[in-house]
């Protein structure tokens, strides 16, 4: 047989039930409160030190572009002084008397 339990027990119970997720929540609010002043301290930490490391790369990149720019010259001369090497060649012939 099915018993019934009486309705203030049951009234009791949900009441407290209540009362417990009430607290609950209120408890979490306060700690989210507190921990997302110390969460916002983090990421503006963590900001700071990636916006540095940004900075760095972007002069080490620079940097590195303007080596690149210099050996990019270099070959352009070694390559416009090769050319010029067999005129210089046939101008000494020249200067020379050898034709």
């Amino acid at each position: 047989m099915i018993k019934t339990f009486p309705k203030n027990l049951v009234l009791t119970a949900g009441i407290a039930v209540i009362i417990m997720l009430v607290s609950g929540c209120q408890e979490e609010t306060i700690s989210d409160t507190n921990s997302s002043g110390a969460r916002t301290r983090l990421l503006a930490t963590e900001n700071r030190e990636l916006k540095k490391q940004i900075n760095n790369l972007k002069k080490q990149h620079k940097n590195e572009i303007k080596q690149w720019d210099h050996l990019k010259l270099f070959k352009i001369m070694l390559v416009s002084l090769y050319d010029l090497l067999p005129f210089q060649v046939a101008f000494q012939n020249i200067e020379n008397g050898c034709v």
